[in-house]
């Protein structure tokens, strides 16, 4: 049987949410290559100058929250979370979660750039979702096991926002595209 999704996580023991839950080649192509081709255009400059943990052109963090092109990978990205987390919750019929976008930014890296270790202690879950890679570089989560992952394109990586990560320099001429996210639950249970 085929998956319409290739899937995995990655994960020191299955009895905790604290993974990395990957999902390859979920966009279509036409809807891929207009993503693609808005995030070039939004990252032609960098908006942060390089005063963040990305060391490459980026947008400000929640200009892509209300674009209406990326309303589809939107709806995607909480789809996919509320599927991860029914599957690892022995209480799917009582969750009581309202997940919203905190922050969705776009990056551009060119050879040499890279994202430098660090949380999002804030979110709840966070994210990147890579529409174009260069099949060298890796995001590495130095808690896990195994600690990396070679960036693939048209693949979501999702994440609680505790985890800390990184990626390796560019080594490639090849520009990767990454979008990036933190998500939050405005719903607090107390208990």
């Amino acid at each position: 049987m085929n998956l319409k999704f290739n899937t995995k996580i990655i994960q020191n023991s299955h009895l905790g949410h604290y993974g990395v839950y990957i999902f390859e080649n979920i966009l279509e192509n036409d809807y891929l290559k207009l993503l693609s081709d808005r995030t070039i255009e939004l990252t032609a400059r960098d908006e942060m100058h390089h005063q963040t943990n990305v060391k490459a052109n980026m947008t400000g963090y929640q200009k892509l929250i209300y674009d209406k092109d990326f309303e589809g990978l939107r709806k995607y990205i909480m789809s996919f979370l509320k599927l991860c987390m029914l599957f690892r919750t022995p209480h799917w019929n009582v969750m009581d979660t309202n997940y919203v976008f905190a922050d969705f930014w776009a990056m551009q890296f060119k050879k040499g750039e890279h994202t430098q270790l660090h949380t999002h202690m804030k979110a709840d879950y966070s994210g990147v979702f890579c529409l174009r890679s260069d099949a060298k570089t890796q995001i590495y989560f130095p808690d896990l096991f195994p600690n990396s992952e070679i960036l693939r394109d048209n693949t979501l990586y999702l994440f609680p926002g505790i985890c800390p990560h990184s990626t390796t320099v560019g080594q490639s001429d090849v520009t990767r595209l990454s979008l990036a996210f933190n998500i939050i639950n405005t719903i607090r249970t107390t208990t």
